[in-house]
């Protein structure tokens, strides 16, 4: 696809001048609801040995990196959202970038989907749209004024990742680099999502039948990787509403009776981390000079979360604690690793700690392959971003003041480097 070729859409919206729109006041009130936030699990189970580990750095084998970013277009007369994937590794460089640029990757999808999203701001419309844009959800309901512009945004994106996921990355996997293979792909997220859309009885059904359908595709993209011998590992920055800790009695038993602390109040994971990394240090548990630390691993079963897919995979997940200087307490970033259950039974907590050798070896406090694919797709989206709202300044289609914002912000952030 050229890129050359957004202007088949610009032109469509370019049409709808002169149509009626429709302002839904309910659906925009419903953007600030929690649509996509991550369902509890009732219970987990913890398998590991000590409260806190401390984590060797092993220097993994190849790794591939995927992440995908989104920018929101918003018009008079549609809303636009523009997804991009970028699948690196950090040995062998860039495999994939979507929508292709002028690169010859290593790898190509063999059917490009649709990565921008469009919602007319007036009803009853139907758009002749080209192949690589969509009115449709991922379960076939039409984008129009009535459809949650957050969950839009979700699933162009994540559409998008679940097929570079299952295409990209199997191929990659069978490419060799300096005579070995990938054997693991991070993606920036959970290895599967348990939106909390699910357990909402007051979210419409057509956004939890989208959700279904989104999971099931990466749930088989996790299990043909597999198949590959590849394994998919979820890498969760944000778990500030996550309660894995604290729904396994056995761990918080075990953290009263080591630190003489009761962290089953700490209404995070995030509150409960930092009170046990504290105590821990103030009770000698942990030491100078101070090592990445593993919380975990917890076994969760589809089954203690509420799901409705097939053949999914038990999760194993942990927390890797990464100090920021190992002589001086000067603060620590922590993130969530979670894998499948059959990986973990593979390799067990050497795969955590490849993920601590691919950030500490490279000097960060994430993944570096992360950091690497997240940094190239975000570049990427912001240069559709700038095409894009030429494209529309020059059909004379006026952006939102929010977007006109983010247009700008962008131009002076891409422009001053």
């Amino acid at each position: 696809m050229d890129i050359k070729s957004l202007g088949e859409v610009v032109k469509e919206i370019a049409g709808l001048k002169g149509v009626i729109s429709f302002w839904n006041a309910q659906v925009r009130l419903d953007e600030f609801l929690e649509v996509r936030g991550e369902a509890s699990a009732r219970r987990t189970e913890f398998i590991g040995e000590k409260i806190l580990q401390p984590a060797t750095p092993q220097k993994p084998p190849p790794i591939l990196a995927l992440d995908g970013s989104s920018r929101i277009v918003g018009t008079a007369y549609a809303f636009t959202t523009i997804a991009a994937v970028s699948l690196v590794s950090e040995r062998f460089g860039v495999i994939l970038d979507y929508p292709h640029l002028w690169f010859k990757y290593p790898v190509l999808l063999e059917r490009e989907p649709p990565f921008i999203g469009v919602a007319p701001e007036a009803p009853n419309i139907k758009l002749k749209l080209p192949p690589y844009a969509t009115q449709r959800s991922p379960a076939g309901f039409l984008y129009d004024p009535d459809y949650n512009r957050s969950q839009i945004v979700d699933e162009v994106r994540t559409n998008l990742e679940n097929k570079v996921l299952k295409d990209g990355a199997i191929k990659a996997a069978l490419t060799e680099v300096f005579g070995l293979k990938h054997r693991l792909i991070l993606v920036d997220g959970p290895l599967y999502h348990t939106p909390a859309v699910f357990m909402n009885p007051g979210i419409d059904e057509k956004y939890k039948l989208s959700w279904k359908v989104m999971i099931e595709d990466r749930i088989e993209a996790i299990r043909e990787n597999l198949e590959h011998e590849l394994t998919v590992v979820g890498i969760v920055k944000r778990f500030e509403r996550s309660t894995i800790i604290i729904r396994s009695y056995e761990y918080l038993s075990r953290v009263n009776n080591v630190l003489g602390v009761d962290v089953s109040r700490a209404g995070s994971d995030l509150a409960a981390i930092d009170t046990i990394y504290h105590y821990a240090k103030k009770k000698g548990v942990v030491g100078y000079p101070l090592r990445p630390q593993i919380i975990g691993p917890f076994l969760i079963k589809p089954s203690w979360v509420y799901i409705d897919v097939p053949n999914a995979p038990s999760k194993v997940v942990a927390y890797v604690i990464i100090p920021k200087h190992p002589y001086l307490d000067v603060g620590y970033r922590v993130f969530r690793v979670e894998v499948p259950y059959e990986a973990y039974d593979k390799y067990e907590n050497l795969v955590f700690e490849w993920i601590v050798g691919d950030t500490v070896y490279f000097s960060t406090t994430l993944p570096y392959s992360l950091i690497l694919a997240d940094t190239r797709c975000k570049k990427w989206s912001a240069s559709l971003l700038l095409y894009i709202s030429r494209l529309y300044s020059e059909a004379k289609i006026p952006l939102t003041y929010e977007s006109r914002l983010m247009v700008e912000y962008v131009f002076k952030e891409m422009t001053s480097k």
